[in-house]
């Protein structure tokens, strides 16, 4: 995930990360102030001080500056997500119950307290973004690439009304989403079976006909849910079992290929090398696979 050059008095940094056939490199870190995440599409496995947390579409979620954290495994699949590190009044290396912001911010003795403890005791830092936290993290990252002199000022104060909106989540114990309806219910479901049938002879239309959905609709919640194409994540899938069988058996590419679902040995090469950067027999030979 890169991150432009700060140039926001207050702003570690920030930055997005878009959905990629490739998967993302996600290792365990810390970061230097209050790093709050809005994951728009797909999912993630995070893991913070050793507990693992799934992250779902419409997720607001935070870390301070003492919590390693990164992903449960450290390549994770296609996911699309706005960040922001918040700097805070000092380098806190140890846990702590309170802290301080950046003075840049404005916060009052009485506030940082609240916001600080809110933040700190809260033993889920997962929450719904509700629809004002969404609003102010995009306004915050269409401010802050404007060119203007009001530019940082406005971006700040907009972050201002973020944490206060994370922090008012954290108080009403807003941990829980609303329920998921029929429809989405059956992608889930879906989703969770379809690597064990990715091999199946699938299609946009076989696909949202087994949820019982219309094309676009079933696109839209599959792609909500992972980030990716209903065709993307089935290649993703399939690639993900090619490998295992190039590098833990001696059967042909061609042969690997038909196995997990591919009809031509072209296609399959060109879907390889799209989610890998390389072709199938190098992959095998660089990894020291049987031959």
């Amino acid at each position: 995930m890169s991150s432009p050059t700060p140039r926001i008095k207050g702003v570690e940094f920030f930055g997005e990360w878009k959905p990629d056939k490739k998967l993302n490199h996600l290792p365990r870190h810390k970061n230097p102030g209050l790093e709050i995440v809005l994951l728009t599409k797909g999912e993630l496995w995070w893991e913070v001080e050793g507990k693992d947390t799934k992250l779902g579409a419409d997720t607001l979620f935070y870390t301070l500056p003492w919590q390693e954290h990164g992903g449960v495994e450290e390549l994770q699949p296609s996911s699309e997500i706005l960040y922001v590190c918040i700097s805070l009044a000092k380098k806190y290396q140890h846990p702590a119950t309170r802290f301080g912001f950046h003075p840049s911010f404005g916060f009052s003795t009485a506030e940082e307290r609240a916001l600080s403890s809110l933040l700190a005791r809260n033993a889920r830092p997962a929450i719904p973004a509700n629809p004002d936290a969404a609003w102010l993290f995009t306004s915050f990252f269409q401010i802050a690439r404007t060119e203007s002199p009001f530019a940082a000022s406005l971006a700040r104060d907009t972050l201002k009304l973020l944490i206060t909106n994370l922090a008012m989540a954290v108080a009403s114990n807003n941990e829980a989403r609303p329920k998921a309806d029929e429809a989405e219910r059956r992608v889930r479901r879906f989703v969770a079976q379809l690597a064990a049938r990715s091999s199946e002879a699938w299609t946009l239309e076989s696909m949202s006909q087994d949820c019982r959905l219309g094309r676009t609709q079933f696109a839209q919640l599959l792609k909500k849910h992972t980030g990716d194409s209903p065709i993307t994540y089935l290649n993703r899938l399939r690639i993900a079992e090619a490998k295992k069988l190039i590098l833990t058996t001696d059967r042909s590419i061609t042969e690997i290929a038909h196995h997990v679902g591919f009809n031509s040995s072209q296609y399959f090469a060109t879907v390889f090398k799209e989610f890998t950067d390389t072709d199938a027999r190098t992959f095998r030979t660089t990894r020291g696979a049987t031959p």
